[in-house]
């Protein structure tokens, strides 16, 4: 056996490895989500930072990223888990592209029961594409544990944001028509003692 075919080898067997290990991971993490660490969080300033790690990467792959979050929103969760879920469904934005230019846009807005004075009390944070839109015959089976279109996919991916989403106390929610684009939408309780600083 050659050096070339020596090395191939090691090659071949290491990206399988590292891809049971993946499978793995997402078996156990859609399995077993970590007990959520709950804590205070600003969501405006948390996105633009989230933006900001996330720009290199995109600008690279010749995607526009653009982020709305005007408003404030406080709310009591788990950053680390947050980050796995948005990062989760830039990604999956990122691929719908297939190497061609498109746009995505993370925004925060609030929405609620506004009745009798009250400030809106759920925030929401989405992630929207211009790319080709999910087709609709698998959009219902979308957050099914397993189901997957791509060729090396577990099929994990969504339903383990979705189970993080309930870890958060949260739901999440999506608009997609083929050729138009996708939205995903996280909405996160503003909880009632940090309501009261949290801006407009």
């Amino acid at each position: 056996v050659s050096t070339e075919e020596s090395k191939e080898d090691v090659q071949a067997i290491t990206q399988e490895v590292d891809r049971l290990e993946r499978i793995v991971r997402d078996v156990l993490g859609y399995a077993r989500p970590a007990e959520a660490a709950l804590g205070p969080v600003e969501l405006s300033s948390w996105l633009r930072e989230f933006a900001a790690f996330l720009k290199p990467e995109l600008t690279a792959a010749n995607i526009e990223l653009a982020v709305d979050a005007g408003v404030t929103a406080d709310v009591e969760i788990d950053a680390n888990q947050l980050r796995q879920i948005m990062l989760n469904l830039v990604r999956n934005a990122q691929e719908a592209f297939e190497g061609r230019a498109g746009r995505i846009e993370l925004a925060l807005h609030r929405e609620g029961a506004s009745g009798r004075g009250k400030p809106p009390d759920v925030a929401v944070l989405s992630v929207t594409d211009n790319g080709p839109g999910i087709p609709t015959k698998i959009q219902p089976r979308l957050f099914d544990p397993f189901f997957t279109t791509k060729p090396t996919g577990t099929g994990l991916g969504l339903s383990i944001v979705a189970r993080l989403v309930e870890n958060l106390g949260g739901k999440i929610t999506f608009q997609s028509a083929p050729g138009t684009g996708t939205r995903f939408a996280v909405l996160l309780p503003i909880h009632a003692h940090l309501r009261q600083n949290g801006g407009q």
